[in-house]
């Protein structure tokens, strides 16, 4: 099999192919980056400042989220993330702290 033909061949169980791998990765950091900036919108937006006591605090997430979206598509283009994200977020120990992390900060914006 040569190159060309490895590379766009069908990748298994999914609707794109493996020669699709960068542009997928461009379209997945870009979407996770650009829904931190749309949290911040929402973060400086006054209905959020009515409906949390200490609306300020809510800026830590910011950092927390762009720190596990850059992990995640790390790990991922180091063929490390060999599941579906959902089940490795829920099963790692480095997202489960960061999980909590992020509840903590919202229930003291509360």
């Amino acid at each position: 099999m040569n190159r060309f033909s490895r590379l766009s061949r069908q990748a298994k169980g999914r609707g794109y192919r493996v020669s699709d791998l960068e542009q997928l990765r461009s379209f997945g950091a870009s979407s996770g980056y650009a829904s931190v900036v749309v949290f911040s919108l929402y973060i400086g937006n006054e209905v959020s400042h009515g409906l949390y006591a200490h609306y300020m605090r809510l800026w830590l997430l910011v950092p927390l989220l762009l720190l596990w979206l850059s992990r995640l598509w790390l790990k991922a283009s180091r063929n490390e993330l060999h599941e579906d994200p959902v089940i490795y977020a829920i099963t790692d120990g480095t997202s489960l702290t960061m999980g909590l992390l992020v509840a903590a900060v919202v229930l003291s914006a509360l």
